[in-house]
């Protein structure tokens, strides 16, 4: 997501959607809001890879600020679970957590950021999932980034307008920190048990290390 001279790296299930809004809320000159946002195509990476020269400076110039906003792999594993639970006939429907852990993260989760695994970002729901954070961005092709854990945020929506240089106005610039878009009340401990613990904290090591995470913890 570019936002003025800042790039963000953004995860599904990671604030992806507070990331959204504020850049459509900085580009529409609008206030900002937690209801969704039809995105813009004019504001993502995407939109110049066409242009060698633009996505060389988004990318690598030390001129544009490059961020990245994760979360906990455990902790963003189970919240793609519960957020798809709420969907009938969706890919978590019917089974436990622990069932689609054994039956699709192990078998789909990429540590080493594979061609067919990365490419999993491209899915409408697996992405929620898969890739590793780790192996989104060209992070694996030596982009750099400024890592932001949500966890350790604060307030996200107002740092995004203060590293973005933009002003925020309007009635919702008082009550950014308990901004949520998807939000889904769960108790973490029900899913996670000390065999679900340990098996994700193993899957996700690399994961965890890379972004300075520590082993998920009861």
């Amino acid at each position: 997501m570019v936002i003025n001279n800042l790039v963000v790296c953004r995860s599904p299930k990671a604030a992806s959607a507070i990331i959204r809004n504020v850049a459509f809320a900085i580009q529409q000159k609008e206030t900002f809001s937690t209801g969704l946002k039809e995105s813009s195509e004019s504001n993502t990476v995407a939109t110049f890879r066409q242009n060698e020269t633009e996505i060389h400076r988004l990318l690598y110039s030390p001129n544009v600020r490059r961020v990245i906003v994760v979360r906990h792999p455990v902790s963003r594993i189970l919240s793609a679970f519960v957020y798809f639970r709420g969907f009938p006939g969706g890919i978590t429907m019917n089974l436990s957590f622990e069932e689609f852990v054994f039956k699709f993260v192990a078998k789909y989760y990429d540590e080493n950021c594979s061609e067919w695994g990365t490419a999993l970002s491209l899915d409408d729901v697996a992405q929620h999932f898969f890739p590793a954070q780790h192996c989104r961005c060209d992070i694996p092709c030596g982009v750099n980034y400024e890592v932001h854990r949500i966890e350790e945020t604060a307030d996200l929506v107002r740092d995004l307008y203060g590293m973005a240089g933009a002003t925020m106005f309007g009635s919702y610039a008082g009550q950014t920190s308990t901004a949520r878009v998807h939000e889904r009340e769960y108790n973490a401990s029900v899913f996670l048990t000390p065999k679900m613990i340990t098996f994700l904290n193993s899957l996700t090591l690399r994961e965890q290390k890379y972004f300075g995470y520590a082993p998920w913890e009861p």
